[in-house]
């Protein structure tokens, strides 16, 4: 597989579900809050990592369109989705050759049962409440003011 056919199965998958594209992301705008999809490459390798935020309106400047790092939650995919942490990582290599088809289905089948799915659960300040109770919930950042936002406890 390589990054274009990447890009273009991500995209396929989150543009059919609502997602708008800027760049190396795709957004899902919500009245309370934008869902936040980037792409990232490795710098020192082969592979991609899947990006995951949550910018909250109240608490940032108007901006339809934040950087996944501007935004008051983030989580790497995998970090959410940790069963499937080793077969994430195996799917974003860009270079090997390996089973490309099987890969492919793979992604295009955790896009569209895990992380569309995701995104239209956690549509409202109510669904950032509701999934500060997971598990995962820790394994990424929570902006200070987000924190305070949300009325979680300070760590």
């Amino acid at each position: 597989m390589n990054r274009k056919t990447l890009k273009k199965v991500v995209g396929e998958s989150l543009t059919s579900a609502g997602f708008k594209k800027k760049g190396q992301a795709w957004y899902l705008d919500n009245p309370d809050l934008i869902g936040v999809l980037e792409l990232q490459k490795c710098d020192w390798g082969y592979n991609y990592f899947v990006n995951i935020g949550f910018y909250i309106r109240a608490l940032g400047q108007k901006d339809d369109f934040p950087h996944e790092r501007m935004c008051h939650l983030r989580y790497r995919v995998e970090s959410i989705f940790h069963d499937l942490h080793i077969e994430i990582c195996k799917m974003l290599i860009v270079h090997e050759d390996g089973d490309i088809e099987s890969r492919l289905e793979q992604l295009q089948d955790l896009l569209t049962n895990r992380i569309v799915p995701f995104f239209m659960s956690v549509r409202t300040i109510s669904d950032l409440k509701r999934i500060s109770g997971a598990a995962w919930f820790p394994n990424g950042f929570l902006h200070v003011d987000a924190r305070s936002f949300l009325g979680l406890a300070k760590r």
